[in-house]
């Protein structure tokens, strides 16, 4: 089975999808400290570093030869900084910007429309959310 990993960090998804028999063909992280990271542990990984905002889903799709619906999972973490229960204490919501990094993530879904899809999720992530995803 294959599997991309968005939001990828230092890797550890990547290492769980592994540990669970997955190859994971690539990954997107925009920390170039974490993407190094990365690089290091999982050297077999296409990594793009770069903003999954600026990069389009379709360059990766072409870039590993896949055809739409041809991936078995998609995985990500997209930052939860904005919805995290810590940061939003003393506030309803906290405007941050990451906070629609899921729309990004739902593009990815749309160009891939992999088998499965995993999305790290925290409480509060989308409560209200206008996001659905259309099979």
């Amino acid at each position: 089975m294959n599997a991309i990993d968005l939001f990828a960090g230092a890797g550890g998804m990547t290492l769980g999808l592994k540990w669970a028999g997955f190859r994971v063909l690539a990954a997107v992280e925009l920390d170039p400290l974490a993407a190094e990271t990365y690089t290091d542990n999982h050297p077999d990984v296409r990594l793009w570093n770069q903003d999954i905002r600026e990069l389009h889903p379709n360059e990766i799709r072409e870039t590993l030869s896949l055809h739409p619906g041809e991936l078995d999972l998609l995985a990500g973490g997209p930052p939860c900084q904005g919805f995290s229960s810590v940061r939003t204490r003393n506030r309803s919501s906290v405007d941050d910007s990451r906070n629609d990094l899921i729309v990004d993530f739902v593009h990815y879904v749309a160009e891939f429309r992999p088998k499965a899809v995993m999305l790290e999720n925290v409480p509060g992530n989308g409560e209200g959310s206008p996001v659905h995803v259309v099979p």
